[in-house]
């Protein structure tokens, strides 16, 4: 039970630091679009970035919680291990006592950073990024929030935020680890900011979307294993003490 209310809590809070993220990069559209000039690609800072950012960071870590409670369950009630309590511990048993079970195999198969299906290596790679080496705004030098636009099926533009992910976290961190990176203290004030390629380089909003979807994809697939079966909550009139009242505006 306990495991299993740390899984909820972590399904549940990540759909609310995911759903604070969104609602921030909406401010920052209606704010710098309320004139209703907008262009097909303009990379700009403003106010509403350092909130974007905070929000950015907070779903990496929120996930990263979720990511390492769904592993412990894996340990325990699909491997019977009580060895690992994270992610890491999880494939270091594994590689100390490899398992045949299917979702042992799963876990080494997403959690390879050499395989194109590493989507948790992936993750962790950026969330390991901007917590040991530097935040998503500077891990890579001066960063900007882009405005571009999504072509719609009838061909009309719609304005759009972009915030890109680096294309290799694990390059900039290797980068970072042999020390300050810029050899000079005005060199990331000199650097013309270029175009970033949503294809290489992810908007952080979807790509933390699709991640979540993946980690809930794997938590309903876990409820088979759970050794209690899941019970709908039912309220009946006889769970209700005293009258039941509507107030009105709440």
């Amino acid at each position: 039970m306990d495991v299993a209310s740390r899984i909820s809590a972590g399904l549940q809070y990540s759909e609310m630091r995911l759903c604070d993220l969104a609602m921030s990069y909406s401010g920052q559209l209606h704010s710098g679009v309320h004139t209703g000039e907008t262009k097909p690609y303009q990379a700009f800072k403003d106010t509403n970035s350092p909130t974007v950012y905070k929000n950015i960071h907070a779903l990496f870590w929120e996930m990263a919680v979720l990511r390492d409670v769904l592993s412990e369950f894996i340990a325990v009630f699909c491997l019977g291990r009580n060895d690992a309590t994270t992610l890491s511990g999880l494939l270091r048993s594994l590689n100390k006592n490899p398992s045949t079970d299917s979702f042992a195999e799963e876990v080494r198969r997403i959690a390879d950073r050499q395989s194109a299906q590493g989507w948790l290596a992936r993750f962790g790679s950026y969330r390991d990024c901007f917590t040991h080496y530097g935040p998503l705004n500077l891990v890579g030098g001066s960063a900007f929030a882009v405005q571009d636009q999504l072509i719609l099926k009838n061909a009309s533009p719609i304005p759009q935020i972009y915030y890109p992910l680096p294309e290799d976290p694990d390059d900039l961190m290797r980068n970072r680890a042999r020390g300050v990176p810029f050899d000079r203290a005005n060199e990331t004030k000199a650097a013309r900011p270029r175009k970033r390629d949503r294809a290489k380089e992810p908007d952080a909003l979807e790509y933390l979307h699709g991640r979540l979807c993946e980690l809930t994809d794997l938590a309903a697939r876990l409820i088979l294993r759970s050794p209690i079966a899941p019970e709908p909550i039912v309220f009946s009139k006889d769970d209700i003490i005293g009258e039941v009242r509507i107030v009105q505006g709440s």
